[in-house]
């Protein structure tokens, strides 16, 4: 297991980000595998922001065999830059092939309303995803993060399903954005 945490804040003249990022949202488009996982500027490879001109922010990487084949796959954790308080993340997950990395999935995006996961750590621990974040509950003040969860994710027959979802209370609220 390699967990590597990088944080960039890309500039809004990176219209190729942009444009590569849709590309890869929209019709399943592939990286070349020829480059190190963290070697990539995986802002350019994750889902685009919504809103235009709003930049990707990659918060953490990490790479580990996801989907059985025995070749490190790629688990990106990203969010976008907020105008007032945070945005929630989402973690995409990218298989290695000999040749190609393809999306294998999109994680979080069930909970993003609910939860409002700001993700502090991505692993791969024996080919299960697991994603540790703060966040917030219908109890919780305004933005304040003020739970931890973590998530389990399992890839199984072309798709993941989620094997856990534990809550804990943090007590204050969590640094985000």
């Amino acid at each position: 297991m390699v967990s590597t945490g990088v944080r960039r804040r890309p500039t809004l003249a990176r219209a190729g980000a942009v444009l590569a990022a849709a590309c890869l949202a929209a019709a399943g488009c592939t990286a070349d595998s020829s480059e190190p996982a963290e070697e990539i500027d995986w802002s350019t490879r994750v889902q685009a922001c919504p809103n235009p001109g709003q930049p990707v922010i990659v918060q953490h990487v990490a790479t580990g065999d996801v989907d059985g084949d025995r070749e490190p796959d790629t688990v990106v954790a990203r969010t976008c830059e907020p105008s007032t308080s945070y945005w929630p993340s989402t973690v995409e997950v990218f298989g290695s092939a000999e040749d190609k990395r393809r999306r294998l999935g999109v994680l979080l995006e069930d909970v993003g309303a609910t939860d409002r996961p700001w993700v502090t750590k991505v692993a791969v621990d024996n080919g299960t995803v697991v994603v540790e974040a703060y966040g917030v509950d219908e109890t919780s003040e305004g933005n304040c993060a003020d739970l931890n969860f973590t998530y389990r994710f399992r890839y199984a027959a072309g798709a993941f399903t989620r094997e856990a979802r534990d809550v804990g209370n943090a007590n204050k609220c969590q640094p985000v954005g």
